[in-house]
């Protein structure tokens, strides 16, 4: 079914597509009021309580090396249709990140080792990223300039197919959302980053604040 889906996109001429491989939802706590009176969504790692960490999915419990073997599974089906096809397949990081075992599941694309493995599992120019700044910011303890490696090394290999722009206040575990020149990264100097190692699609917002 997936694969159909690449062709189709690949016939009707749209060259791009965005997936993602998470097990659990965006898990968040109560949304937090920011600048303005405006009011975003926050996740603190110390407001959920150890029953709902604890509470299985209806996954089950999903281990790294799980999670690994049905990742390799898909790519090695998809990637060859999406380079028949030239249909660049971009894959979503997991947003939050959470310790190994949150509700039975060990996510593996919520740190840089973990982002890092995912394109070398299948080097392709058509395999690689929906390059989320927030969710990365999210895997951060300060995101002010953790996020340009993450720019810097995914760019040069060309794995950056979509970028979403949103910013935030906080670190790993424990962050806020914020409007876009209120949270910790620059974002001039992100674009400028991302210019730097010849991005040259889109720019995405993403999670936007409400009243």
């Amino acid at each position: 079914l997936v694969c159909e889906m690449i062709r189709t996109a690949g016939r009707a001429g749209i060259d791009s597509l965005r997936y993602n491989t998470c097990v659990l939802n965006i898990d968040r706590t109560e949304p937090e009021e920011g600048r303005g009176g405006y009011f975003h969504t926050a996740f603190r790692l110390d407001k959920v309580t150890k029953e709902f960490q604890e509470t299985l999915t209806d996954a089950g419990r999903v281990t790294a090396e799980d999670h690994w073997e049905r990742i390799e599974y898909l790519l090695e089906r998809i990637v060859p249709v999406a380079e028949e096809y030239k249909v660049r397949i971009g894959n979503s990081q997991e947003d939050p990140p959470v310790p190994d075992g949150f509700r039975g599941v060990d996510k593996v694309l919520n740190d840089f080792e973990g982002m890092k493995r995912f394109v070398d599992i299948n080097p392709s120019p058509y395999h690689g990223w929906n390059f989320c700044v927030g969710s990365i910011a999210e895997m951060c303890e300060d995101s002010r300039t953790e996020i340009f490696p993450f720019i810097e090394y995914f760019g040069q290999k060309n794995t950056i197919f979509l970028v979403h722009y949103r910013n935030l206040l906080g670190k790993r575990y424990s962050f806020r959302e914020a409007l876009p020149d209120e949270g910790y990264m620059d974002f001039y100097k992100v674009l400028k980053a991302l210019k730097d190692v010849g991005y040259t699609y889109g720019i995405d917002p993403d999670h936007v604040p409400w009243t």
